[in-house]
């Protein structure tokens, strides 16, 4: 979507992924050729080509538009049917949810393979990131157990997805051994789930 689209989509609030339908819809829609409008004006009688050019010269609303139909009716083409030229708004809303399905799948299948390959980085380091996790844990500052405990649920993912739970729970039993004293830290613990 271009910037400019992008804008008025948000100024409006209309949903991205309704607007990838509608542009699908387009893409898709048959376009009936266009009439010849030089014999079609040819066909027209001195009558009403005074009158379609009074009616123009006038400004009246419709004019050109009412004109285009007279000639293209004149050219032999057919007006579009409703089901060619444009798709009932529940079939937009339909597709612009699949679109938005699909998006998100796509998004949860990306952040899931980020997620793994962040977890493999941690295994090949895994050492100094124990160790890591016992510095902060030292300080013993609210912003150091929050760091800890993130890199302790990450360290538990990673054991999870290596098949080592068990090595996990035997340092993590040892980390809770030695600072368990601490209410806050067991507190992110339990909140993060480690408990």
């Amino acid at each position: 979507m271009n910037a400019s689209l992008q804008a008025f989509a948000e100024f409006f609030e209309i949903d991205s992924h309704l607007i990838a339908a509608a542009a699908d819809a387009s893409k898709n829609a048959v376009s009936s050729p266009e009439p010849d409008l030089e014999s079609a004006i040819a066909k027209l009688t001195r009558a009403e080509s005074d009158a379609h050019l009074l009616q123009i010269v006038r400004g009246e609303p419709g004019a050109v538009l009412a004109l285009k139909k007279h000639l293209n009716q004149l050219s032999g083409g057919k007006p579009p049917s409703q089901s060619q030229s444009t798709r009932a708004a529940s079939e937009l809303f339909e597709q612009a949810e699949k679109i938005e399905m699909a998006a998100n799948h796509k998004a949860r299948e990306e952040a899931e393979r980020k997620r793994i390959q962040r977890l493999e980085k941690l295994a090949q380091e895994e050492e100094t990131h124990w160790a890591y996790v016992e510095k902060l844990l030292e300080q013993k500052r609210g912003a150091t157990y929050d760091e800890a405990t993130r890199l302790l649920v990450e360290l538990r993912d990673m054991s999870e997805l290596k098949q080592r739970k068990n090595k996990f729970i035997e340092r993590f039993k040892s980390i809770r051994e030695k600072y368990g004293k601490s209410t806050a830290l067991l507190e992110r613990f339990r909140r993060a789930g480690l408990l």
